[in-house]
């Protein structure tokens, strides 16, 4: 496997790794727990913020610029998919379907086709109260990863020209997901919002990777829309 690619690999596991656990640690606090408490025994009381009306149900989709390891699709766009139940006014359980594929056509190395698919759950947390725009979640995720690649063409000097094969690797992951996002409402069930997210998988439970002993993932910025009901 090429130096680069590992050397990639290991500082996208450290920089995620730090992420995936700076967000446990903050989800996981007394403080946090007792304010998402709080937040529904306590009634409503007058505030500067417009009130934010509670949607039990939502539905959305985004486009990000994501910046993903080679076997998940590279850098490229990143589509999604969301449904989102609403445990609580402050908490909610997002699942989530996405897709980060290239195809890269090098001169030398023939034409590489990388596509990953990655299902998330996510729990969407709220950090100070029903009306903030703010959130942060994190969750389990299930990462699907395909890669063709290797096929080309060369001449001998005699004019012969060889051909080379395609070779098909998938594989099936395990890993987890960071997310934080801000909203701004477009009317009483829409918003648009601005989310970064970041993708991590550990070492395959299935099928053949690439690049074995690697870590894969990807992180990414885009923008949502969600209706609710």
């Amino acid at each position: 496997m090429p130096r680069f690619w590992k050397v990639h690999s290991y500082k996208f596991f450290l920089t995620a790794c730090r992420s995936l656990l700076l967000g446990a640690l903050l989800l996981c606090s007394p403080a946090f727990l007792q304010r998402s408490s709080a937040q529904e025994s306590a009634p409503s009381s007058p505030a500067n913020k417009e009130p934010v009306p509670f949607l039990r149900h939502h539905v959305g989709m985004g486009l990000s610029f994501a910046g993903g390891t080679p076997t998940l699709g590279g850098n490229g766009a990143m589509l999604s998919a969301l449904y989102g139940y609403s445990i609580t006014p402050m908490i909610e359980a997002e699942f989530s379907l996405n897709y980060l594929g290239r195809t890269n056509s090098p001169s030398v190395q023939g034409t590489h086709f990388a596509n990953g698919w990655t299902g998330d759950i996510t729990f969407m947390f709220r950090l100070f109260d029903a009306s903030d725009r703010f959130r942060i979640g994190i969750g389990p995720s299930l990462l699907w990863q395909g890669f063709t690649g290797g096929g080309g063409s060369s001449t001998d000097p005699n004019g012969t020209t060889h051909f080379t094969p395609m070779q098909a690797y998938e594989s099936t992951s395990l890993g987890g997901n960071l997310k934080v996002e801000y909203s701004f409402p477009l009317s009483q069930k829409m918003d648009l919002g601005l989310r970064g997210q970041i993708h991590l998988a550990t070492e395959p439970f299935s099928g053949v990777p690439y690049m074995p002993n690697s870590v894969s993932g990807s992180a990414g910025i885009g923008i949502f829309v969600r209706g609710g009901w």
